[in-house]
């Protein structure tokens, strides 16, 4: 079956009236088109690897909709490796450098989806769905693939069959490990978390899952780095102290996913990154991309975004020399599984990479790993 035969089967489940207008992005783990549904305007978005996670996106996205104060496109449907959501205009097609009004709306709305899912999420981890909890391949990849591939409809003007959710008996939700968990989705779907009871397990869950893909792909160097991080984690158990308790974190805010109009946040999207996890991951997700230390005013903007929302919880800004090493290894990760540079810069790009984590790490052994904001 072609990409576009596969496009076609995936809207053909809800309508008869729907056009396919453009491929946006065909970067690994997903391809993304401009799409039509009834008339409607929408983005199309598709696993594309194994690595893909389309489905628990968007529950994400749709809990996000239905129970925060983030500003979202509506999702119009959820299918085991796909989901459909509303275009919207806000978000810009060439997205603008970052200047304090755009961070200081970054800010903002971090703020309050951490604010407005502090309640709901009690373990730290990756979100998946109660019906594929347990479902991976056999070399640890995330499938998002149910077993039935039936299709969730979250929009009442949209047909399709219904995802079964799985029960306790006594009903409620829990992961594979058993975990109570109480986020739920607004289309009947639970969202779980396959949680880990630290954030540093939860943390070196994701650094092990890295390290496979790099190893993989035979990046004997990029393994290394991982393995030196595992192992710097192994031997400082306070690098992550004081993180504060778990979120619901986006991972991503971009100026490609966050549209702002007159200095407010309009709409986000691109929860491929969401996670369980402390303030502070989204705080380095963010601020890093933004310049860190380089770009003073910019930090600045952000953090009194998010100030006129919430308090940002201490241990946050701390932690920083962990956060870094941990995102340089998930970038080298991203750098080459999306493979969205040439040969050449993708190689500059990760010796730049492998170098930093050398760097820091010498750093923390030169000062008796001290992980206080830097």
């Amino acid at each position: 079956m072609t990409v576009d035969d596969a496009v076609h089967d995936t809207l053909a489940q809800y309508t008869d009236d729907y056009a396919v207008e453009r491929e946006l992005h065909a970067v690994p783990p997903y391809r993304v088109h401009e799409v039509r549904v009834d008339g409607r305007r929408a983005v199309l978005k598709r696993d594309a690897h194994r690595r893909g996670h389309a489905a628990v996106e968007g529950h994400v996205h749709a809990y996000a909709a239905a129970e925060t104060r983030v500003p979202v496109p509506p999702v119009l449907a959820v299918g085991a490796d796909h989901y459909l959501v509303a275009w919207d205009d806000t978000v810009p097609d060439e997205p603008p450098e970052p200047d304090t009004a755009w961070c200081r709306a970054a800010g903002v709305v971090l703020a309050r989806l951490h604010a407005d899912s502090a309640d709901a999420v009690s373990t730290y981890g990756s979100f998946t769905t109660a019906s594929d909890a347990d479902a991976t391949t056999t070399d640890g990849d995330h499938t998002a693939s149910v077993a039935d591939a039936t299709t969730t409809c979250v929009a009442n003007d949209l047909d399709g069959p219904r995802m079964g959710i799985a029960d306790d008996s006594d009903g409620t939700r829990r992961s594979s490990t058993g975990t109570e968990l109480s986020l739920g989705s607004s289309d009947g779907v639970a969202l779980v978390v396959d949680g880990a009871t630290t954030w540093c397990e939860a943390v070196c869950d994701r650094l092990r899952g890295h390290r496979q893909y790099l190893a993989s792909r035979e990046r004997s160097a990029a393994v290394a780095r991982a393995d030196a991080v595992l192992d710097y984690l192994a031997a400082t158990p306070d690098a992550f102290a004081a993180v504060g308790e778990p979120v619901c974190c986006h991972g991503n805010v971009l100026p490609d996913h966050l549209g702002v109009v007159d200095g407010s946040p309009a709409s986000l999207i691109d929860f491929e990154h969401a996670l369980a996890a402390p303030p502070g991951y989204d705080y380095w997700r963010t601020v890093g991309p933004l310049g860190g230390d380089d770009e003073p005013a910019l930090v600045t903007a952000f953090r009194e975004g998010y100030e006129s929302v919430r308090p940002l919880p201490t241990g946050a800004r701390g932690c920083a020399r962990a956060y870094r090493l941990v995102n340089a290894v998930a970038y080298l990760e991203a750098l080459f599984l999306q493979r969205n540079r040439d040969e050449t810069e993708r190689e500059r790009v990760a010796e730049r990479l492998c170098d930093a984590i050398d760097e820091w790490l010498a750093a923390a052994r030169a000062d008796g790993d001290e992980t206080t904001d830097g």
